[in-house]
């Protein structure tokens, strides 16, 4: 039996846990290993032992505890705002996916409705749209910028986690200059596997 290169299929076991498949093995040819058709040297008969790879260095590069799940995302987000003295918060839902093949990695949106005296004394709008972009920087921590409408066009930097279920969680900090005060924020967001 020849043995070719080893291949690894990675596939998903429940959430966030990946393992690794089976090596694909080929039959052997009645009469011996079959002749390699690109070496001229070779023949049926003296076909030397293809040398595999180890599994220790593929398995060791496998993070089996990796909870970092590629899909979709969805959770809660709230913001809580502060101009001047003037407080309320921004509580809202966000919708994201998380796909590692392409940059930013995580890329989705988020809405959020606000409340308080900030919204009372029409400091802000009653509702915002935000857009949401990052990367995974090192398993399992994730970064990037989040805008928020005219409350905070310029992006504001999140900081996040992917935790051992499978959640992303994380928070935002920033500062925006509506007039005729500059808005103070600060949040969290907690998200799920959809």
């Amino acid at each position: 039996m020849r043995i070719l290169p080893l291949t690894f299929l990675l596939t998903a076991c429940g959430p966030g846990l990946m393992a690794l498949g089976d090596p694909r093995e080929e039959p052997a040819a009645p009469g011996g290993p079959p002749a390699d058709p690109s070496d001229p040297d070779s023949d049926s008969d003296s076909t030397p032992p293809v040398q595999s790879e180890s599994t220790e260095s593929a398995e060791s590069e496998l993070t089996p505890h990796d909870p970092i799940i590629d899909g979709p995302f969805s959770g809660s987000v709230q913001l809580n705002l502060n101009a001047s003295g003037a407080t309320g918060t921004c509580a809202g839902t966000a919708n994201l996916t998380v796909d590692r093949s392409r940059s930013p990695a995580i890329q989705g949106t988020a809405t959020c409705e606000t409340s308080g005296l900030i919204r009372t004394l029409g400091l802000v709008d009653a509702s915002y749209d935000g857009v949401i972009r990052g990367d995974i920087t090192t398993t399992p921590n994730a970064t990037g910028e989040v805008t928020v409408g005219t409350l905070l066009p310029t992006a504001a930097q999140w900081d996040g986690f992917f935790a051992g279920s499978g959640q992303l969680q994380g928070t935002i900090r920033g500062v925006s200059g509506v007039p005729p005060l500059n808005v103070d924020l600060d949040g969290t967001f907690s998200l799920r596997p959809n």
